[in-house]
């Protein structure tokens, strides 16, 4: 997992789950823009 790899680096828990929020956001945002293309 690369949460572990995260937190082995140091990074806190709010900041992997910020993070991830923003994966997650980005994921969205492109499913949405290929919804309206198809």
């Amino acid at each position: 997992m690369q949460i572990k790899k995260l937190l082995s680096q140091g990074h806190t828990p709010e900041q992997i789950s910020s993070e991830t929020q923003v994966r997650l956001q980005t994921v969205n945002y492109y499913a949405e823009e290929m919804e309206s293309v198809c």
